[in-house]
């Protein structure tokens, strides 16, 4: 994850301002995932500049396997409930 959304004082507003305004929704697609490496193939890192939230299916078709840690870092699920942005991390195992 990138330092501006990592920052223990204020990376988590900065994080939820970006989903906020990034986030959208597609009739008759299910779930909208945030992708990092997408729009820059072979990327590691979270960051306004690399990510870009797509529907499930898009994304599947550039990953091998969803739930995927690579190298330690944190996966980060995000999506809407009852119209309200969530974002869940999950620690690699």
């Amino acid at each position: 994850m990138c330092a501006e959304w990592f920052d223990p004082e204020h990376g988590l507003e900065r994080f939820a301002e970006w989903c906020n305004e990034n986030y959208y929704v597609i009739d008759g697609e299910g779930t909208i995932q945030l992708d990092k490496d997408i729009l820059v193939k072979g990327n590691k890192i979270y960051s306004p500049d690399t990510c870009i939230f797509v529907p499930k299916r898009i994304n599947c078709m550039f990953s091998g396997s969803s739930r995927k840690n690579v190298n330690g870092l944190p996966m980060v699920l995000s999506g809407r409930l009852n119209g309200a942005l969530f974002i869940r991390l999950f620690q690699a195992a």
